[in-house]
């Protein structure tokens, strides 16, 4: 992006983007914090479809008591007098005054009920420039008729004094409008600074300027007097603000408007909150995790579910073993941990290559009950065994965890739908055979609770099969349970290699000599027993590391779905945050860009390095 320019294709994205947050942020409203982005939000979005370009451009002058800022507006325009001062009268300017040109007089948009004392002034071109009433005084309405002209201004001139540069409430007035206006900053009255101490002063302002998040250089800060405006910087300033050429940038004013809007509807003091509930949630989700997990602990004290758990994380162990061994020592997992499966595959297979038969029927019913026992039913059997405490305390953590969110505002977010992130099943027969088990035995569950139970003891079964079988399959483990028949396959193939050479029929046909059939059922049985020491070992470790299995303390229920809404929220929150700081900080480059339009904005992107995004 050049410099002085805006990346149309970027403002327009930008647009889209905010769009997409508002909509996100919609869900939140409850939030005062999100209601606020939400109100802000949909303010930059109407001005950008509502405004015209600006046919002028407004300046204004903002300072506290006694700065000095009708003195400097009179020599600014060069007319002496124009506004009224008093060295006497503390806030002395109670309307405010509004030099203009003649030909841009009916372009202000200066509400009349402010009664605003217009001031022609030829030099200003396209510029409108207000002196406003002082923001640090005790009468309200002052405070009232400034706030409202700022609200529709471009570029505000933040005026001081030496004595006060450090003054909190305009300190305060300047940091609530600080992201949606550019800025110039004019320490007035400067004659009256002690010889030797300007520079101190100027770096003790600079210092001040910085805090309310600005970077202060020759192009926007400026000491002058305006009781002496040959001296100091007052010509820098005039040249910056006065003289600058406004009829090229008013269209680049209007989007620099939209972005200032952007910029505030996404400020950090925006955000604080947000974070302060993604925070909060974040413990309460820990709390609740660990109280789940003491539950389900003390649920498997019992013998016989933990023995029932070691069954079932046994047969899920051998599945893991397939995918993480190597070679035949992979394949051979892989047949002990679908073999009732395959079995039943097979009878059903038969029955509709063969035709049905009684016994045939009954044979492939006895494969099917045995695979549903075998691989199924000890997850209902651990279901049935927790017993009706646990699921009692895990009913009250789930309204637990329903109150905090409602304590929060935050129940309403709640989506009813959750996303099937499930694998899609696998056509074989064996594979389709169990998915029907599988949701036979859902079937069988009378409540909802127990089908929720039902699928964190299988995700809790998952995590511990993977966790032992990553300790069963190590490299030597693989080495030694393939060697043997690796060596016996290379033994089989380079005889058959052999054979089939010797007797090519290109060779000779007379002498072949093919292999008898007794070589392949010796070659079959040889390979078959060269596993079995593999598997054996293979069976030995896991049988170690199921004995070595204690399920009320292992048991972790990492993700349990009891913590899901909180997951939820949490995320949304997440969301919200991570594109209102891109929106901010995208805001804040575009509109850094703008470097040729007069003033300075907010120089940090608001990323706060101190509060990051919960991932």
């Amino acid at each position: 992006m050049a410099q002085g320019t805006v990346d149309i294709s970027s403002a327009e994205l930008l647009v889209e983007r905010v769009a997409r947050l508002k909509a996100a942020v919609g869900r939140l409203c409850h939030l005062p914090a999100a209601a606020e982005m939400t109100v802000r939000l949909d303010r930059a979005l109407q001005y950008l479809q509502a405004e015209t370009v600006p046919a002028v451009v407004q300046a204004v002058l903002l300072g506290p008591t006694g700065a000095g800022k009708s003195t400097l507006f009179n020599s600014l325009i060069r007319r002496p007098g124009a506004s009224p001062v008093s060295d006497a009268e503390r806030c002395f300017t109670k309307t405010p005054y509004v030099a203009v040109s003649q030909a841009c007089r009916p372009l202000v948009a200066v509400p009349e009920e402010l009664r605003p004392q217009f001031v022609e002034s030829p030099l200003l071109g396209r510029l409108v420039l207000c002196d406003l009433p002082d923001i640090d005084g005790v009468l309200a309405e002052h405070w009232d008729i400034a706030r409202q002209i700022v609200e529709q201004s471009h570029i505000v001139v933040y005026v001081t004094s030496p004595e006060k540069r450090a003054d909190f409430r305009v300190h305060e007035e300047v940091r609530r409008w600080a992201e949606r206006k550019r800025w110039l900053f004019v320490l007035n009255r400067a004659d009256e600074i002690p010889e030797g101490a300007l520079e101190e002063v100027c770096r003790d302002w600079d210092r001040r300027l910085k805090e309310l998040g600005f970077d202060p250089d020759e192009r926007n800060r400026f000491v002058v007097s305006a009781k002496h405006p040959q001296r100091f910087q007052f010509d820098l300033l005039r040249r910056e603000l006065i003289e600058h050429d406004y009829r090229q940038d008013l269209r680049q004013l209007r989007d620099e408007v939209f972005l200032a809007h952007v910029q505030y509807a996404t400020s950090p003091t925006v955000l604080a909150p947000l974070q302060d509930k993604i925070a909060q949630l974040r413990q309460a989700e820990e709390r609740f995790a660990e109280e789940i997990r003491r539950v389900y602990q003390k649920g498997f004290q019992e013998p016989r579910v933990a023995a029932a758990f070691r069954a079932i994380v046994r047969q899920q162990v051998w599945q893991s073993l397939a995918r993480r061994l190597w070679g035949i020592a992979s394949l051979t997992a892989w047949v002990h941990a679908r073999w009732h499966y395959l079995m039943a595959g097979y009878r059903l297979l038969r029955l509709g290559v063969y035709g049905p038969s009684l016994w045939g029927i009954a044979r492939a019913t006895m494969a099917a009950l045995r695979a549903f026992v075998t691989g199924i039913w000890p997850l209902k059997e651990v279901l049935e065994k927790l017993g009706s405490d646990t699921k009692w305390r895990l009913k009250q953590l789930a309204a637990d965890i329903h109150r905090t969110l409602e304590d929060h505002q935050l129940a309403e977010v709640l989506t009813s739908q959750v996303p099937d992130t499930a694998e899609p099943p696998s056509s074989s027969p064996a594979t389709t055979l169990k998915t029907s088990l599988e949701q036979i035995v859902v079937g069988l569950l009378n409540e909802e609770t127990d089908q929720e139970l039902l699928l964190e003891l299988r995700n809790e079964v998952d995590e511990q099969a993977e966790e032992l079988a990553s300790r069963v399959a190590k490299w030597w483990v693989n080495v030694a349970a393939n060697l043997l028949p690796t060596a016996v396959l290379v033994d089989i193939a380079v005889r058959l290699g052999w054979a089939w050479v010797g007797s090519a029929w290109y060779l000779n046909l007379s002498r072949a000599n093919y292999p008898p059939a007794g070589f392949y059922w010796l070659a079959m049985a040889l390979l078959v027993l060269s596993v079995l020491p593999g598997h054996w070992l293979v069976s030995v470790r896991t049988n170690g590391q199921i004995n070595r299995l204690r399920p009320s303390e292992d048991i972790r229920i990492a993700n349990s779905a009891l913590l899901r809404p909180l997951q939820e929220v949490r995320g949304l929150l997440n969301d919200v945050v991570t594109q209102a700081r891109a929106l901010h900080q995208q805001a804040c480059q575009l509109r850094q860009a703008l470097a040729h339009l007069p003033g300075t904005v907010v120089g940090r992107s608001g990323d706060d390095e101190t509060s990051p995004i919960d991932t």
